[in-house]
């Protein structure tokens, strides 16, 4: 689905490729302009009630949902043989649609939430930062930690910042998806959690590239940035997560796990139940607010969700959230097919949990858009948007591109009519 200004923007591209000699780069100019607005805008809704206690439930019809084509969904599952855990659909802060496919998982079943972990890292993370405990995402990491003495020191690791671990561009050498998980020799990962002190293994890695300039999928980050949370305040990350986070929105009972060393796996370590996945969810859905509360900043929740890296063909990546553009959502992802998928735009939080086999087909997108954005027939009842915009506190206000491109359109005729007045002026006699 194209909003407004996917349409302006994509428009834009079209016109400044046709007039311009240098395509490639016009394109990577217009994606640049983009970030300057926000694809995932934070609508201004007032809410009914918050589910700190509890989530009420409605039919998918009070929230503008066709139930037949959600029940359709469950057979199509049924009939695929995905072994799907759970699948819960908020819309408008209403339980809309919960069903648990699987004989073994029920409600009350704390899930593994695999690389999901990420993402509540990433919210931890602007917690720190909000409270003193971080100075920001430009920090050096090596001076954050710096009572260590790592290996591999150059001037491309110093310049290795809080934000390179939080986009997975930190430059270090790290390889965890070409080997299994149980290749403790080649798998960069295993390599780290069965490590003396896995803080110092990832520190002291070799940089093959400088911080920001290549993505590649590293779960080491999330474990350094827990463990820096820890090593700068009295918390453990846990209690602190308790504190700032999961006891005000309602979640009970959350665990991590530690690797051998002592760490948290921030990487991949969390348990949850399926409703609290949604509660996680529906928190950055309100842009960081809960029952009158900014739990989390909102300026934290976009620039967690806005285009950090490109990740061709057609997804981004922000602070350890996913984001795609083509189906108006943000995700967190887990291994064996867990994910929270947020779409501000259609007011809806969507939590799947299941046992999907390591390498293979992951259908949890294809049912997103297929299933559920295609049950959508109607607004959901309950919002309320009494000032008809966006709120995306200031600077991150998502805004229409159309007169950027009549500016920028403008401006290109007025240079080319400026270069044909020269050129006429220096073919003149003198």
């Amino acid at each position: 689905m194209l909003t407004g200004s996917k349409w302006s923007l994509l428009v834009l591209c079209i016109l400044l490729c046709s007039i311009s000699p240098q395509p490639y780069a016009i394109i990577e100019e217009a994606f640049l302009v983009s970030q300057s607005s926000h694809p995932f805008a934070v609508q201004d809704r007032l809410r009914d009630y918050y589910p700190t206690d509890e989530w009420r439930t409605c039919a998918p019809e009070e929230q503008g949902m066709n139930s037949t084509r959600l029940l359709e969904m469950l057979s199509y599952i049924d009939v695929s043989g995905w072994q799907m855990d759970s699948i819960i659909i908020v819309r408008g802060g209403y339980l809309v649609f919960e069903a648990y496919p699987g004989p073994l998982y029920t409600a009350d079943y704390y899930h593994t939430q695999q690389s999901v972990t990420k993402s509540f890292m990433s919210c931890l993370v602007g917690l720190a930062i909000r409270e003193g405990i971080l100075p920001g995402v430009n920090t050096s990491v090596l001076d954050l930690f710096s009572e260590r003495s790592p290996d591999n020191v150059d001037d491309r690791k110093e310049r290795m910042t809080v934000g390179h671990l939080l986009t997975m561009t930190s430059g270090v050498e790290w390889d965890e998806s070409t080997y299994f998980f149980n290749d403790t020799e080649r798998n960069s990962l295993t390599r780290m959690v069965l490590s003396e002190d896995c803080i110092d293994h990832f520190l002291s890695l070799p940089m093959v590239a400088e911080p920001g300039e290549q993505w590649v999928y590293n779960s080491g980050g999330p474990i350094a940035l827990a463990a820096l949370i820890e090593e700068l305040s009295d918390y453990d990350l846990m209690d602190f997560a308790e504190e700032y986070l999961l006891e005000p929105i309602g979640i009970e009972g959350a665990v991590m796990v530690k690797t051998l060393s002592g760490y948290y796996q921030g990487g991949g370590g969390l348990y949850l139940k399926p409703r609290d996945m949604a509660r996680f969810g529906y928190l950055y859905l309100n842009g960081g607010r809960w029952d009158g509360q900014q739990v989390l900043p909102l300026d934290w929740v976009l620039d967690s969700t806005r285009f950090q890296v490109y990740l061709p063909p057609s997804l981004g990546y922000g602070y350890l959230w996913y984001l795609h553009p083509a189906l108006d959502v943000y995700q967190a992802h887990g291994r064996f097919g867990q994910r929270i998928a947020v779409s501000p735009e259609e007011d809806m939080v969507v939590a799947f949990t299941a046992s999907l086999p390591d390498f293979t087909y992951n259908p949890a997108d294809e049912l997103l858009r297929d299933y559920i954005l295609d049950s959508i027939v109607g607004p959901p009842r309950t919002v309320s948007e009494p000032s008809g915009t966006t709120s995306t506190g200031g600077d991150h206000a998502t805004t229409s591109l159309v007169p950027l491109m009549l500016s920028l359109f403008a401006g290109v005729l007025v240079v080319s009519a400026l270069t044909v007045v020269s050129q006429k002026r220096s073919s003149s006699p003198s």
